[in-house]
């Protein structure tokens, strides 16, 4: 629902989190950049997002005239339907024991997972090439250690979220009547920008392996 850059943006993350929905378990903005900080930028996503107030909206406001849950169906179904195609309002399929549909994956930022993993991967080359002067109290290690473990498995989120455009498909769970289609293949071009960024990431990813902390 968010265009990646937007997410270095002050006013925008201030009115909007990271994430429409407190659901999505975005749960820091990898996005932004050191040289966003001071900026007054969101890190974490909001309390409640733009679609968790319509869904408590929908659940519990009254609807004045209604006698009965069948009564409000009508109301309720039309707010519904004025926000369908509204990316801020999409309900995406939980996805656990396969993963089809990119665009509906926990933990992950913005419209492009390539740019946002680009992002991701230069904080995590940032962390790593201070974490040697940023922690002096860890006299055997451990601790930077398991910081250093917690680094590379970040970046294997960022690869694997980018993996999910190969062979993806968007699900979208259209009402009869609204326009749209329910299954829909990831693009040519980005399935093979996506192959083509993956193993560019396999054949430089030695930055990991120069560290003293392994």
């Amino acid at each position: 629902a968010y265009p990646v850059d937007s997410l270095r943006s002050a006013t925008f993350t201030r009115k909007y989190g990271t994430t429409p929905s407190i659901m999505d378990y975005a749960r820091f903005n990898y996005v932004a950049q050191p040289e966003d900080a001071g900026k007054g930028l969101r890190l974490c996503p909001p309390d409640l997002g733009v679609c968790d107030y319509f869904l408590v909206k929908w659940t519990y406001q009254p609807v004045p005239g209604a006698k009965s849950a069948w009564d409000e169906q009508a109301v309720l179904e039309s707010w519904v339907d004025e926000k369908a195609g509204d990316p801020m309002y999409r309900y995406g399929r939980q996805q656990i024991l396969s993963r089809y549909d990119p665009s509906s994956i926990e933990e992950d930022l913005g419209d492009d997972p390539i740019k946002a993993s680009n992002y991701g991967i230069k904080n995590l080359k940032y962390v790593l090439a201070n974490l040697e002067n940023w922690i002096d109290d860890d006299a055997d290690y451990s601790h930077r250690s398991a910081l250093y473990n917690q680094i590379a498995n970040q970046y294997f989120r960022y690869i694997v979220n980018v993996s999910y455009n190969v062979g993806g498909i968007y699900l979208n769970d259209i009402k009869e009547g609204i326009p749209g289609e329910r299954y829909v293949s990831v693009p040519k071009e980005v399935q093979k920008a996506s192959l083509a960024w993956i193993m560019n990431e396999y054949k430089n990813a030695d930055w990991l392996s120069k560290s003293p902390l392994i």
